[in-house]
């Protein structure tokens, strides 16, 4: 029975197929088309533009901006000319020329790794000869600094404490200095502070030749007990 139902039954009886694609063709028409990227594309670029910057990145920015220091206008060679000023005040020729041969000699003694047995002596006698010269100038210079710059009994806090007048503490500092920079030697005026700008400059200069002596006094030392365990 169900079955001769059915089959007498066609639910798509009376519609033509031509009519369905007809149907069909009209609602895509109908449809307006809509590029899913190129929407997509319009909204990121919305959202960006629209994005107000955070205060945070504000924040940084005028810090950054905040933080620049302006450089001074001082030139590299006006800096070299104030630095060279600075470390050597006095001009003096005689000690240009000892500085300049010293270093020579001092660089000159060179203690290669495959020195021969005789010449460590050549080298030890070397090295000593250059450390008495040096170091008699040395005591010279580091006597000349202590008598400059002695707290107790210096020169430059005797004058400041001397011509320390006035009538507060900034006062009498500034007259205490300003003797210091015009004080008298027998019959001449010399600037105490020069003078012990240079005196110091001397002074580091000797250490350094005096440390570099030693350092390579015990560097000839290794040098000659590893020749004696090599020979053996």
């Amino acid at each position: 029975m169900a079955n001769e139902i059915n089959e007498g039954i066609d639910i798509f009886a009376g519609i033509d197929e031509l009519d369905v694609e007809n149907e069909v063709a009209s609602i895509v028409e109908e449809t307006p088309k809509t590029d899913l990227f190129d929407e997509s594309e319009k909204e990121l670029n919305t959202e960006i533009q629209e994005e107000p910057q955070s205060e945070e990145k504000q924040e940084v920015k005028t810090k950054e901006k905040q933080d620049e220091v302006p450089k001074s206008k001082v030139k590299g060679s006006a800096f070299n000319s104030i630095v060279d000023f600075v470390i050597n005040p006095i001009q003096d020729d005689e000690w240009n020329k000892f500085k300049e041969e010293m270093t020579v000699k001092v660089d000159g003694i060179v203690i290669k790794d495959n020195i021969p047995p005789n010449v460590v002596l050549l080298i030890a006698s070397d090295l000593d000869s250059t450390y008495n010269m040096i170091y008699e100038k040395y005591m010279e210079i580091k006597t000349a600094l202590d008598n400059f710059t002695n707290k107790e009994d210096g020169i430059l806090s005797v004058i400041k404490a001397t011509h320390s007048k006035g009538s507060n503490e900034t006062e009498r500092k500034a007259n205490g200095v300003a003797a210091a920079q015009k004080y008298k030697i027998g019959k001449t005026t010399v600037n105490l502070f020069e003078l012990i700008a240079e005196t110091r400059n001397r002074y580091n200069f000797l250490q350094g030749l005096i440390d570099q002596i030693k350092f390579k006094k015990d560097l000839l030392i290794i040098a000659s007990s590893a020749i004696k365990v090599l020979n053996k």
